[in-house]
């Protein structure tokens, strides 16, 4: 090789280092299956399963249906979306994460989770409605619709083993 070739073969390298190195980078942004990686509270554990057959989940067998389980960093709802299936978010707001009375909530006609002050586990919260921010985000992707919140719902990731069992992990 001469001393040009040499050079393209440098500089050629660097090129496909940076460009593979931005493919890496923006392809962790979001995991496999597609959930948004939101760093907005502590991490947590959650290794749910669940069985759609038993009487308990019966919520979750009609589309649009919808319940909370404990776990998660303020506990989790699953949501059965018409185009997506079963979907788990933490019901933390994104907008109050430090508020131990902020809680998202599904709104009372099943159209949107609303950051409010309803927590089914745990005790009730009496503190005042300073942290409450309102946002609305929408069930079937966890994205603000209105309010000051502009990060989307924390998600994690539901396996359907092809049947009727699920397990809810991050």
């Amino acid at each position: 090789m001469d001393v040009k070739q040499k050079k393209d073969f440098i500089i050629m390298n660097k090129f496909i280092s940076a460009v593979s190195i931005c493919i890496l980078f923006f392809s962790c942004s979001k995991n496999s299956n597609n959930v948004t990686n939101t760093t907005f509270f502590p991490p947590v554990t959650v290794n749910l399963s669940i069985k759609l057959s038993l009487p308990y989940y019966a919520a979750l067998t009609m589309p649009q249906g919808w319940m909370y389980l404990p776990g998660g960093y303020r506990g989790i709802i699953l949501y059965n979306s018409v185009t997506n299936g079963i979907i788990a978010y933490d019901r933390a707001c994104p907008v109050n994460t430090n508020d131990s009375c902020a809680f998202v909530n599904m709104d009372s006609a099943g159209y949107y989770l609303v950051c409010s002050k309803t927590h089914v586990f745990g005790p009730i919260c009496t503190a005042s409605n300073a942290g409450i921010c309102g946002s609305k985000f929408l069930p079937d992707n966890g994205y603000p619709n209105s309010g000051p919140a502009t990060l989307p719902l924390k998600q994690y990731v539901v396996r359907n083993d092809g049947g009727d069992n699920y397990t809810i992990t991050n």
